[in-house]
This record gives structure tokens, sequence and C-alpha cells, in this order.
């Protein structure tokens, strides 16, 4: 019979409708359930149909004694579960599930509902949503962002006035009025809760502009000033809600309840800087009604900036082009005649000029310069808005063309680089070509003394020299890109050419033939970025410049700056910083933009216990008070039961360092922070792992990003995991002591309960001493894979059908598989592990080395991790099935294949 069964399964998965029918005949089991595995759910063959969206094939298993209620054994989820999660067909499987008696109320291993999921997204249409919810026993119940069912109603207002319900009586009024009857004391309860954010009902209803909602909330007792975690009123909210139809009198009524029009969040951001982000600003009268209230449109930010910077920084992916060559120009132009400078400048000394350049939006710049914003104007740094502009082909040409004086063109910055040097660094060919037609001099020096020629030449950039001889012959074929002909010649290192960036995904194929079709043309210039890389001195820094040093100095600086602050402000979380990540490995590569840095809690690690969990797919345990009598002491990151919560952990420790970068950069006269530029804080919020993100001017590298992870980390001393590898050789050689480092970093919350009472083990330390000890020549092979996969020739995914990112080959997969086999060699005495053998061909046979371990993974569909082998590597956290494999095996092809022809040198 279990041959059956799994032959019923197979044919689920195969979509064999007639297989499936004879084999129901034949008595196999649509309940079937696989023996739990090292990492999977374990699901019955219902699930498996619901999974693989066999819509027929699951109505034939209900036919046939299906349960729709049966739990898997990992998660607790039942088919309804599944069905309710948004997948294709989701809606029809719910109401087959629902028709053969699934059950919304069912609990899951992390406590949450099919109904949850069902309202969050949207998978049926509100009427049937109504009818369910006469069926609700729990009303006490969250989403994984934990929310309660209040909370649940800007899922249900997108469906609001549609056919069925008038205006008095439309779904939201509906929804939450059944809530209030159902139980006024639980209503009245959940009113007052919040959610992750800190968000109360109110706000949520107040960010979809929902009057009805808001009015009833209010009338219950909901408190209109309540801040959330970041400091945002309901107001702040509403703000950026203005394209909703009850936009106007929800903005009444708030305010005539006392919500207060100036009040400013953690940020310094009043209700108006967030009306900045909104879309339909330019035509509702916004700004104008915010003013004519009593807002103050001189209102700055913690960084200074005024409502222009803001409305500049709004995000592209917002909205569509055309809005955004509408809304945001428009904007610029109310709030300048409102009275805010065109020209005011940040802490930075920063313009809205400055920033509008970075957009790339040609509207908002020219409509920037029509109001008389100054391009002359310079940061920090010395760069002025020509300077900046020469990041981007669409917007250099339109700053130059309005640029009435020769000096500005051959302006230079605190470095001495011109916008010709900029240029170059970005490797920009419209802007040079624009910036020689138009009088930029060839022969000003940087303060380091490269001419523009030579500054090309160190940065590898010979395309630089044909455009100045005018000798063009060269090009192999000319691309649109923008609407812009632009020429590709395969002779530059770096070329950006999109048939090597992007590939398409049609139909669930992927087609590589233009891709290798253009690596043939761009051969040459692979095999010099593949000889950059193994003959680099630093690790992998492609430029043998002055900031492979200083951006490390710099970002020390600020790290041990914030690591004083921290002890001074909040001496419980005093922390011992260590450098963590590539930078500590020695693998880094390209420019030093990434960091990584651990901040251990010393208070920490004599006074809990760890707990080990039995979760399967993730290496956590949890950390649990040794004495009763350090309660009071340590009773802000304590749970009910006594054990640590990682998450309050975080938000105390990321609040805490955001304060003191601001003070740092506005009281700090340190040189070194000079050509450092806040771009983005810590998010303090919801207790997840977070960076600091800045953008580096200096000398050579121009407004380059660079990301600093802050990883809050417990060092538990004389402790080994029950299932971390023991056996390895590597291992086992190196000089450590026996502690283990455990980071904030929780499992997924979609299947694992009270996720923010776990800790992950981290075996970074380890991973990065056995690389740190190996010949320069072997670790030079991963290195190279590493370059090969961040640089311009291997391709990114597009999916037009699907629009989430999913990481498939990452640099830790690679690391994975060098580690395996740097074990197989240290077992086997490989001779390269013993000497420091340099030539090319060693790091070439372990870069193969590497890739032939990941391809016998991908086929096997299993990489264990490491040090932790029950985990595997290829799945996703909670499956039991390697999903994307066609990926996979598509993009490990790009690798092979480019490892093949770069390596013919």
């Amino acid at each position: 019979m279990a041959n059956v069964n799994v032959e019923l399964r197979n044919a689920v998965v195969a979509n064999d409708i007639e297989k499936v029918k004879i084999l129901i005949k034949e008595n196999a089991d649509p309940n079937f359930q696989l023996s739990p595995t090292v990492q999977g759910t374990s699901s019955s063959t219902l699930h498996v149909a619901v999974i693989h969206n066999r819509l027929e094939v699951v109505r034939l298993l209900l036919e046939n004694g299906g349960d729709p209620n049966l739990e898997d054994k990992a998660t607790k989820c039942t088919p309804l579960f599944h069905a309710a999660w948004g997948i294709e067909n989701g809606t029809e499987l719910t109401r087959l599930l629902l028709e053969y008696g699934g059950d919304i109320n069912h609990m899951n291993k992390v406590y949450k509902t099919p109904l949850m999921y069902i309202i969050k997204d949207s998978v049926l249409p509100y009427p049937e949503i109504c009818d369910l919810m006469e069926s609700v026993t729990v009303m006490e119940q969250t989403s994984v962002t934990g929310g309660n069912m209040l909370h649940w109603v800007m899922d249900i207002h997108p469906n609001e006035q549609s056919e069925g319900f008038d205006d008095n009586s439309h779904f939201c009024n509906d929804y939450i009025r059944r809530l209030h009857r159902k139980n006024e004391t639980t209503f009245l309860k959940m009113l007052h809760e919040l959610d992750e954010d800190g968000d109360t009902p109110l706000h949520v209803v107040a960010a979809c502009a929902c009057y009805d909602s808001i009015l009833y909330f209010i009338e219950q007792g909901a408190d209109v000033n309540r801040k959330n975690k970041e400091g945002q009123t309901p107001l702040h909210y509403l703000a950026a809600s203005a394209d909703y139809s009850g936009f106007s009198k929800s903005f009444e009524l708030l305010l005539q309840k006392g919500a207060r029009i100036n009040e400013k969040d953690a940020t310094s951001k009043a209700p108006l800087h967030h009306a900045m982000y909104d879309d339909a600003l330019c035509h509702s009268g916004v700004i104008e009604a915010f003013v004519r209230l009593g807002a103050r449109v001189d209102d700055v930010d913690n960084f200074g900036r005024n409502m222009i910077h803001s409305v500049v920084l709004k995000k592209t992916s917002d909205f569509s082009q055309s809005l955004q060559d509408q809304i945001i120009p428009t904007c610029v132009e109310i709030l300048s005649k409102c009275g805010v400078d065109i020209n005011g400048v940040d802490m930075f000394s920063l313009t809205p000029l400055h920033l509008a350049v970075l957009i790339k939006n040609v509207k908002v710049v020219e409509k920037i310069l029509l109001l008389g914003g100054q391009i002359s104007k310079t940061s920090k740094t010395g760069e002025n808005s020509l300077h900046r502009s020469c990041l981007r082909y669409t917007i250099g040409p339109s700053i130059i063309a309005n640029c009435k004086k020769n000096d500005i063109l051959n302006s230079r910055d605190s470095f001495g680089s011109t916008p010709l040097h900029w240029a170059i660094w970005f490797r920009e060919q419209t802007v040079i070509k624009c910036l020689l037609e138009n009088g930029a001099d060839t022969r000003v020096c940087d303060s380091n003394g490269y001419s523009p020629l030579e500054f090309a030449e160190l940065l590898k950039y010979d395309h630089f020299q044909m455009i100045t001889t005018r000798n063009m012959s060269e090009s192999k074929y000319v691309t649109m890109i923008d609407n812009i002909e632009t020429e590709f010649h395969g002779t530059d290192v770096f070329e950006e050419c999109p048939w090597l960036r992007f590939v398409d995904k049609i139909d669930g194929k992927i087609d590589l033939t233009e891709w290798k079709k253009h690596l043939k043309v761009h051969k040459d210039s692979l095999r010099r970025f593949v000889a950059i890389v193994l003959d680099s001195p630093c690790m992998g820094m492609y430029y043998d410049i002055p900031e492979n040093k200083t951006i490390s100095i710099a970002i020390e600086a600020v790290i041990q700056w914030l690591a004083a602050y921290v002890e001074r402000t909040y001496p419980l979380l005093k922390c011992e910083i260590r450098l963590a990540g590539s930078k500590n490995e020695g693998t880094k590569v390209n420019i030093q933009d990434e960091f990584d840095y651990l901040f251990s809690l010393i208070n920490f690690r004599q006074h809990f216990t760890p707990t080990e969990c039995n979760l399967n797919s993730s290496e956590v345990i949890m950390l649990k008070l040794k004495h009763e009598s350090n309660r009071e002491i340590f009773s802000p990151f304590l749970t009910a039961d006594g054990f640590l919560d990682s998450s309050k952990i975080n938000c105390a420790l990321y609040s805490t360092i955001n304060e003191g970068v601001l003070k740092l950069f506005k009281e700090n006269s340190n040189p070194c922070l000079k050509s450092l530029y806040i771009e983005g804080m810590l998010s303090s919020a919801k207790g997840t792992l977070s960076c600091l993100s800045f953008y580096w001017v200096g000398p050579t590298v121009k407004l380059a990003s660079v990301s600093v992870d802050i990883v809050p980390e417990i060092i538990i001393k004389d402790w080994t995991p029950n299932d971390i590898r023991t056996d390895s050789v590597l291992l086992n050689r190196l000089q450590r002591d026996r502690s283990v480092s455990v980071v904030m970093k929780t499992p997924d919350e979609n299947f694992v309960p009270n996720h923010e009472k776990y800790f992950r083990i981290s075996f970074g330390d380890w991973e990065q001493m056995i690389i740190r000890s190996c010949p320069r020549a072997v670790t030079k092979g991963y290195i190279l894979l590493k370059a090969l996969l961040s640089s311009n020739y291997f391709p990114e995914i597009v999916d037009s059908e699907n629009e989430e990112d999913v990481d498939v080959l990452t640099t830790y997969k690679l690391k994975t598989c060098f580690l395996h086999e740097l074990e197989k060699a240290e077992l086997s005495n490989d001779e390269t592990l013993s000497n420091q053998n340099i030539a090319k061909e060693v790091p070439l046979d372990w870069a193969n080395k590497i890739v032939s371990n990941l391809e016998k993974s991908i086929y096997a569909c299993e990489l264990p991790s490491f040090f932790y082998p029950r985990r595997n590597l290829l799945l996703i956290e909670g499956s039991e099935i390697m999903y994307l494999d066609h990926e996979y095996k598509v993009l490990l092809e790009c690798l092979k294949e480019l490892l093949k022809t770069g390596s013919q040198i």
C-alpha cells in the first residue's frame, strides 16, 4: 500500500490526472504523509496537490476522502493555509477546501489561522469573507506582523464600496461592527493594542484614509496622538495617503479631534514631510491645505532637510514615470511659492539640486533650475551639482546645458577632481562626450596629480582614450537604453552590457542564446577582468587606490565612536566591537563598500544559559536567565518566562546607535569622516537585523554606497551545540577556545512561534579563521567566483510574472562549497594547502573545484551547511522541495561559462 501511496504523490506532482484516478481506485490514501525529513513539512498528498496548484486533482482527492483539516507534521498547517498563501488559483482552491469543510479557525504552529491569510492576501472578495466572519471562534489572533483583527481593516479597505454594499454600509464599517458585536470587551482591548511597528488600529485606518473607520475608532476611545515606535501619529500616516478618496474629510476630522499638525516623529519629520511621499499631491491641494491649517513649511528633519529635499527624495519606484514627471516638479514649485528655500542646505551642505540629480529625473532638475536652483553650490566635499550629475547620462547633459560659464565645467571638488574626472569614474561615455564638446579641459589634474587620461588609466577605462581621440571604429554594436544610443565595444573591463546583465524568464523558461552571443563579444574584456582579480594584491580589489584603506579607516572610526557612545548612554548594552564578514575573511572584491561589525554584548555573557531547540531547519537556541536575582537588571529584554528577547535588544541598541550617528556627524570634526555621508539609518522599530548606509566621496571613489551591517552578538563560553559538526579536520586544527557566538538573527516568523526568543548560532568566526589560514592562491579561487558573481557579466533573471526577488546563487553557497572542498583537500593531504604557490593555475583549479561541488549539490538538491549538516541551504525554510531548480541550473551554467571563457588568459 505504501508504494501505491508514493505513486499517488508522484502522480499529483506530475499532474497526471488519469494516473491519479487509477491509483485512487486502488485505494491509495489522499492523506498519506511521508516520515519527517531533515528539513521539510512532511505534507500529505492533498497538501502537495494544493502546493502545486493542481485544482482538479485537489477536487478528486477531496471527493475520495482527502482531509482539508489534516495538519502537516512540522508546521501544523492544513491544506487551506497553502491555498490562502496567495498561490495561483488560490481563490478557487480556497473555495473548494472550504466547501469540503476547511476550518478557518485552525491554528498552526505559529498560532496563525487560514482566515488571517485569506484576509491579508485578499484571497476572497469581502462578501465571502463576511460569511466566514460568522464562524470566527477566536478573535484574539494576530498576523505575522503582530496586528490584531482590527489592524486587518487595511486589507479589507481596498475592496470598499464594491457592488452589493452602499456608502453607508461599506466593507470597513461592516467588518469593524461585526467584530464589535461579537465581543465588546475584546474589541475595546484590541482597539489599543499595537502591532510590531507600534501601530494602533487607528494608525492603520488613517493610512488608508477610511473616514468612517477613523470616526468609529475615535468614538470608541482611540488616541489621535498615539505614537508608534518611530514616533509617528495617525496624522503622519494620513498625510501620505492623499490619493484615497476619504483624505479631506479624514484630515479635517483628525484635526478637529486634537491631532497636532506639527508633531515631529523620531526623525524630526512633521506630517507635512510625510505628505511629500504621496502620489496625489500635485492635484489635491494637500500642501496648501496643510499650510492653511497651520503647518510650518520651514521645518527641517534630523538631517536638516527641508520640504523640498523631502519631495525630491521621494522613491522613484513608488509611482510611474509619467506621474513622477508631473508630481515632483509640481510639488517643488508649490513649496517654493510657500517660502521653502530652493537652495537650502542640509547638514552635509547638500541642496535639493544635489539630491535631484541623483534621482535621474530631468523634469525635476529642470524645475529646480527654473526656480533658481544654483549649480555652483558645493557640498561638504566640494562638489557641485554638475559633478554629481555625471552619474547618469540622462541628467549630465541637462545640467551641462545650463552651465553659463566654463569655470563650472572645470570646477574642482575638495580633491581637485573636475566633472570630467567624475564622469570617468562613472564610465559615462555620453556625459564625457558632452563635457568635452562644451569645453572641459583634459589637462586639469586632481590633487593626486592625475589628469583625466591618467585617471582613466588608473581605473582601467581604456575607452576614454577612444573618446578623446574620436577613434570609434572599434564599436561592436549600439543598443538603445532609455531612448539613447549607447555604444558597446567589448573592450571595457567593467562595461555594463544589458544583454549580459539581464536574461528573461518567459513561460517558465530562460533562454541564454543572446547572453552567450554577447559573452563572445566581451570575451577579451572578461579575460582581462579575471586577470585583474587574480593579480590584485589586496584581496579582490579592482583598483590600486587610496580608498582600499581610507574607507576602512573611516568606517572603523565611526564604529569605535558609536561603541563608546552606547557605553556612555546605555551602559547595560556595552559592546566589544569585532570586524567580521568578507573584510575580516580577506575575500572582499571590487571596492571597500560592505562591512560587517559584531557588537558583542559584554554584560550578557555570564548571565544566560543556552537552551537548544528542535526547529529542524535553523541552527537556533534560546537564552534563559540563570539567576532570578538578575531579573530586574535585564527586565527590559526579558519575556515573561525569563527568556531573552532578541528583538527588544535590537530595538534598544539600534535606537541608541541612531542617536549616536546623528550626534557624531553633527558635532565631530574628525577629518577621516569628511568623505562620508549618511544615506540610511538603522531600522529600530521591528527589532530585526539592519545596516547603516553611507556614501563616500573621496579622491578617487565618487558617490559609492557603503553599507555597514550592525550585528548584536552574545558569546557563550564553554558550550558546544549538540548538532554542530565536530569531526571537521579544518576546524580541529585551528587554535580556538570553546566559545560559541549567537547573533540576533531570528528564524522565519511564518514557521516558528515566538521567533523573537531565538538566537542564531553564528559560524562566521570559524569560517573566517579557516579561510584566512588558506594559502593566498587557494583563496583566490573563491575570490574569483565572488567577483564573477557580482560582476556585470553575470546575469540577473527578470521574471515578469513574479516580481519577488529570491536569492538563488549566493556567495554564502559558494563559500559553503569552498569549505567542503577544503575539507576534502585536507583529508587527502592536497599539496596546494601546504605551500604558497601563486601560479594562476592554482586559483583557477580551486575555482573549478568549487563550481564542481556546487553543480553536484544542485543536481542532488542538497547542499548541507558545513558546520550544521542538518540544514540544506538549497531549501527555503519550512519547505521540503527545492524551488527554482531551473534558475539554479541556468545560473550555474552561466558561472561555468564565465569561468571557462575568462580563464583562457
